[in-house]
């Protein structure tokens, strides 16, 4: 579930890397099989078993008002309660009044939009920043869909590439590495992390071994390759935002995936092709437009207690002040990170408390420069798009897709580099990291436009407190809790999605599936536009909706959903 470039290039390489040693396999195993008719083995079928059994337990009247509430019968109009106007916080929000409910909505910023946050009129040619969630993937069906029916327009950033550009330029060791290289240096450890995988998901046990070990830990048992090691190290860094040494094995091992059963692949790439042409807060904002009176800002949340009645009573500063308000529901549209700070005075099993307070978050920021020219493009026939160990972790080109001729550069890193990032002024670490970039574009430090350095630190913005989720060693048990109802306290957010943890659909969808678990319960139904965002997710068990039903999977089962099929529509005309 890649949210950086970077990432999407690995995990693209290891699916050559693994389609080439498993086409090895076949051909000295089976030199006749493409000819041959295929019938399931009995793991392939047990697998396959697996996922309609799993799908059994998705509530059958999707939207048709034949939930049932948790407790005793709710109240004709329920008092609802949406704690958070990020995406997911205000997605929700929309859809309940598309349906005639009213939610109050609840933000400690002075802003909604969470971490979808676009700077305007900061760089040349009046380009764009996105401080946070930038990217779209082609998979993206709720963000593509809500696009859709706000007429908002998305740049296809595929379409104005030139031909002939390096894609991926993957700088380690003060030279550029082919590609061939990564992929040869790939080759063996795929087969052993799709055999580890199998063994680890066959055992609890193992499983829990297996999760209790870092990235660092395992690659230096597999002896991976050197240029591998740090290949693999700076693309978790950047992609989940904390030391590989702090990241729990899983996180790299569920590269691969059982698709279909035959017999591992690895996760679709994350293609990273869409881009909101205004900015991706465009869309927060057109929700917060349609939910005139229902949302008050500066408003942080400071404890929620559990009343006899069922009923919950929230305390809220308001402008210096405390107040108090009860509601019959409560969602919970805010990080863990800073849902931790609030006082949670009610019956929640060690599970679910355990994954708020303890589930790992990432360090990761951004640092962006603007440039007089493209000269990535003009004078290195590069797209921009670096890794490197060279202390600048990952860049990319963030005028992609926009108008003029001026440069905007992206320098996306996590870890330790995304803390001590945010020391000092963004000009002070733009000139470090112009070091790195003229080492890899010569001419980048003289087209480089002196004080237009802009950052955003999501680690110490203090209503996220982190970029997104990211599991420590031992804490991938915990897939699957985040977005589980309790009573009736609800859950949604980028952290809650089993597909697109760390991603702006995460929080999208899981809004929308929070929406639709409350209209359920309070027999309404869906409104047209949520069956044709939802319809294709709630085939199979979703956290956010009716997730409480997740109990009756054993914890084996509960994994496998990591590894489930992601729906590609076609691009949005």
């Amino acid at each position: 579930m890649s949210r950086s470039l970077f990432f999407g290039s690995v995990r693209r390489l290891l699916q050559t890397a693994w389609t080439s040693q498993r086409n090895t396999a076949l051909n000295r195993e089976f030199p006749d099989g493409e000819n041959e008719p295929w019938s399931p083995s009995r793991r392939e079928f047990l697998q396959t078993s697996a996922v309609v059994s799993l799908a059994a337990f998705v509530p059958a009247g999707l939207g048709s008002g034949c939930g049932t509430p948790s407790d005793s019968a709710l109240p004709e109009k329920a008092r609802i309660a949406i704690v958070g106007a990020g995406m997911a916080g205000l997605h929700c929000a929309y859809r309940l009044k598309q349906a005639g409910v009213i939610a109050k909505v609840f933000e400690a910023n002075n802003r909604v939009g969470g971490r979808m946050f676009t700077g305007r009129g900061l760089f040349a040619d009046g380009q764009v920043c996105e401080l946070g969630g930038e990217f779209i993937d082609s998979n993206h069906v709720a963000m593509r869909e809500l696009a859709t029916e706000f007429a908002i327009t998305i740049d296809d950033l595929t379409a104005g590439a030139s031909a002939g550009l390096i894609d991926e330029l993957f700088y380690f060791e003060g030279r550029q590495i082919p590609e061939a290289e990564i992929v040869a240096a790939f080759e063996p450890l795929a087969a052993i992390m799709a055999t580890t995988v199998e063994a680890a998901e066959a055992d609890d046990d193992e499983f829990e071994r297996i999760d209790a070990m870092s990235i660092v830990e395992w690659l230096d048992e597999q002896n991976a390759a050197p240029i591998l090691k740090k290949i693999l190290i700076e693309a978790y860094i950047g992609e989940y935002g904390l030391e590989a040494e702090e990241q729990s094995v899983f996180n790299l091992l569920y590269l691969i995936d059982y698709e279909e059963a035959d017999p591992f692949h690895i996760f679709g790439d994350s293609d990273e092709r869409y881009h909101v042409h205004t900015g991706s807060d465009t869309l927060t904002t057109r929700l917060a437009e349609r939910l005139e009176g229902q949302i008050e800002l500066e408003s942080k949340l400071l404890a929620i207690r559990e009343l006899q009645s069922g009923d919950y009573e929230l305390s809220l500063n308001q402008s210096g002040q405390t107040i108090k308000a009860t509601f019959d529901h409560v969602v919970l549209a805010i990080p863990f990170t800073t849902l931790r700070q609030v006082t949670l005075d009610v019956e929640m099993d060690d599970d679910k408390r355990e994954a708020i307070d303890e589930i790992g978050y990432g360090t990761n920021a951004k640092l962006m420069g603007g440039f007089t020219s493209r000269l990535w493009r003009e004078d290195h026939n590069a797209s921009g798009s670096v890794f490197t160990d060279n202390g600048i972790q990952s860049l990319w080109d963030s005028s992609r897709g926009q108008s003029g001729t001026a440069g905007l550069l992206t320098n996306y890193v996590g870890g330790k580099l995304g803390e001590a990032i945010g020391a000092g002024t963004p000009e002070e670490r733009m000139a470090e990291s112009l070091v790195g970039i003229e080492d890899i574009f010569a001419g980048a430090a003289q087209a480089y436009t002196k004080d237009s350095a802009v950052r955003m630190h999501w680690p110490t913005a203090p209503f996220a407190l982190g970029s997104y989720t990211c599991y420590r060693p031992g804490q991938w048990i915990y897939y699957g809790e985040e977005g589980r109802r309790v009573k009736n306290l609800h859950f949604c957010g980028e952290h809650c999605s089993l597909d697109f943890q760390g991603y702006m659909e995460g929080a999208c969808e899981t809004g929308a599936m929070v929406a639709a678990e409350l209209l359920d319960d309070l027999a309404l139904p869906l409104p047209a536009a949520m069956h044709r965002t939802l319809e294709h997710k709630l085939v199979l068990p979703q956290a956010c909706y009716h997730g409480d039903q997740h109990d009756k999977l054993r914890r084996n089962q509960r994994r496998r959903l990591s590894r489930r099929p992601r729906t590609v529509l076609e691009p949005v005309s």
